[in-house]
């Protein structure tokens, strides 16, 4: 644990959008873990853009004194790079006489020059906090002349001074402080937090259309239709009647390139000419994107290298590019919307869109201009998990299981499963299945690569020797076995909610369970069929039969959206508890 005593910040901002960063911070550590965190600075930067200069650092030890390190002994690293080609530095440097009880005030100087976006400028400062926090003060400048938007969000915490100042020479100031705040802890299942807290945006003048036609104009004469980039396509697509089988072969073979970070230069942004990415076999985001424009031009399908931000919203009426850190490729469909196309998902079956891009803004450059969009969450039939279940019972304490899942998903982790060499697989399973029961046995594990379809499909048999609990002279088991269920309980878990939830997705689940029972045991109770149909989230249908020795129990769970708005919580919550409690029903057995 650690205290922030003081964290002030100074930013100086000019026309083209260079920035100068002054940074002074003290940190009180309180725990040997605080100490061995904060005993090194380390602080990654583009050495083509920006600059670190560490300035000063002192340590205040409990009994008065001062250890003072000698910053000149900083020292310039190369960060890992296993697929980065870049040109990311790292600084650090350790600090003398740091222990528990004492300050570490360090004074950081940080510059960044823009290259290819020249001009644009983005500051966001947000004011929730990860340990406790005596005071904060930010200070931003602005060179005369300089036409900048600024938009202002306060929650709890808030700024406690805000002041706003242009001087006679014309510059701009603002300044933010707080004091006393408390570390804030995320509501579970969240939306992410840069959309929730405090904060202050400033972004430089500027439309979605000016940024747009920016964009477009770096990449365009990047895309090529012509030579091997053209050679390529035709010998991809030969064979091909349907335009969608044609367009699949071109994705599957843009996203198995090999993924390369690339951040030289002007390597963040700008990428490279599509016969290059296609002779050098990989690319990053743009650079995959760029070349599948290219290659689906060729067989006259028509798009746009799209810019998105993946970790969260961002404020849309502050137009910026620094905002969006992915690429992919939008396609206009006849229903005046897009279909986007990411060329490094390359476990995604074609068709489905990673969980991380839906609900996500994307800047897609069209006529001349820019719009920018929120793409939409996929259906649920887009990330499906239908499973069969046969469970021969063979008396109140046994049962073979056999189980059968198909799955479609664009959760990559279920793609990855294949993969994984079968002996770990198999410890991965034993160690799941002995978290519900002691005495099993795995008697086979089946797992199959997706098909063309992007399917796929796994098959798991267990011998279980206490699948029951005994409860007075009967023995209940949940009749849903292992089937894949609903999760994040904890979403509902508190009766009252301020923030928005976010799941991965929208998501189906499907468990058909058929049930033989041997002719020694009884029925005693089974689970109440149930039916819930909710316009904003989604349904739920759990169905039982029982006929001559043999119980039949089907669950469908479709959950429509991925985030639920808080002023709806109420409502979700009675809906999904509904749908957890009915997924714990037991199925009660007597021996005879």
């Amino acid at each position: 644990m650690a205290m922030v005593v003081f964290n002030h910040e100074y930013h100086s901002v000019d026309k083209d959008g260079n920035q100068v960063v002054y940074q002074d911070r003290a940190v009180r550590p309180n725990t040997t873990q605080a100490v061995q965190a904060l005993g090194e600075l380390t602080a990654t930067f583009s050495a083509s853009k920006e600059s670190i200069e560490i300035i000063s650092a002192e340590v205040y030890l409990p009994n008065g004194k001062k250890v003072v390190t000698d910053v000149s002994q900083a020292l310039i690293k190369e960060p890992f790079t296993a697929l980065n080609y870049s040109d990311l530095k790292i600084k650090t440097i350790s600090f003398k006489g740091v222990e528990e009880g004492s300050v570490l005030r360090v004074v950081v100087k940080r510059t960044f020059r823009p290259d290819v976006d020249k001009g644009f400028f983005l500051f966001q400062g947000f004011f929730d906090v990860l340990v406790p926090t005596q005071e904060t003060l930010v200070v931003l400048r602005f060179e005369p002349g300089t036409k900048v938007a600024k938009r202002e969000r306060f929650a709890t915490p808030a700024p406690t001074a805000i002041r706003e100042r242009k001087t006679d020479k014309g510059e701009l100031f603002y300044l933010y402080g707080t004091s006393e705040v408390k570390p804030t802890t995320p509501e579970p299942v969240s939306v992410p937090s840069q959309e929730t807290g405090s904060s202050v945006t400033f972004a430089s003048l500027a439309t979605w259309d000016e940024i747009g036609r920016w964009w477009s104009g770096l990449y365009e004469p990047k895309v090529s239709t012509s030579g091997e980039v053209r050679q390529k396509a035709e010998e991809l697509t030969k064979d091909l009647a349907k335009q969608d089988d044609k367009i699949k072969a071109l994705y599957d073979f843009v996203k198995s390139m090999r993924y390369v970070s690339i951040h030289l230069n002007s390597g963040a942004y700008l990428p490279h000419p599509a016969e290059e990415t296609l002779k050098n076999k990989y690319g990053d985001c743009k650079d995959k994107a760029v070349l599948l424009l290219s290659l689906l031009r060729c067989i006259g399908v028509d798009g746009a290298v799209a810019l998105v931000r993946v970790p969260s919203l961002i404020t849309s009426d502050l137009p910026s590019p620094r905002y969006f850190d992915h690429a992919v490729v939008a396609l206009k469909t006849p229903a005046s919307g897009y279909s986007f196309l990411d060329a490094t998902a390359a476990l995604v079956p074609y068709g489905l869109l990673p969980e991380v891009l839906q609900h996500r803004h994307a800047l897609i450059p069209r006529d001349k201009g820019g719009e920018l969009v929120l793409i939409p969450p996929q259906p649920v039939e887009n990330n499906a998990v239908e499973e069969t279940i046969e469970a021969d019972i063979h008396d109140v304490h046994s049962v073979t299981l056999t189980s059968r899942s198909r799955t479609y998903s664009p959760n990559q982790w279920y793609h990855a499963i294949p993969s994984i060499p079968q002996h770990l697989m198999l410890e991965a399973l034993k160690e799941g299945v002995s978290k519900q029961y002691k005495d099993f046995e795995i008697l086979k594990l089946q797992l199959e690569p997706a098909d063309r379809g992007g399917i796929l499909r796994n098959t798991t048999t267990l011998e279980i020797r206490d699948f029951t609990r005994k409860m007075g002279q009967w023995y209940i088991f949940n009749p849903l076995f292992d089937a894949d269920h609903l999760g994040n309980e904890s979403s509902v878990g508190s009766s009252t909610r301020t923030s928005d939830i976010e799941f991965e997705a929208p998501r189906r689940l499907v468990a058909t369970a058929t049930i033989r029972l041997p002719k020694t045991v009884k029925v005693e109770s089974l689970p109440k069929p149930m039916k819930l149909v909710h316009e904003k989230f989604g349904s739920y249908i759990y169905e039982v039969q029982e006929s001559e020795g043999v119980i039949k129990v089907r669950r469908e769970v479709n959950i429509s959206v991925k985030r639920i708005a808080a002023k709806d919580f109420k409502e979700f919550r009675q809906f999904y508890k509904a749908c957890l409690n009915q997924d714990e029903e037991l199925i009660g057995l007597k021996e005879l």
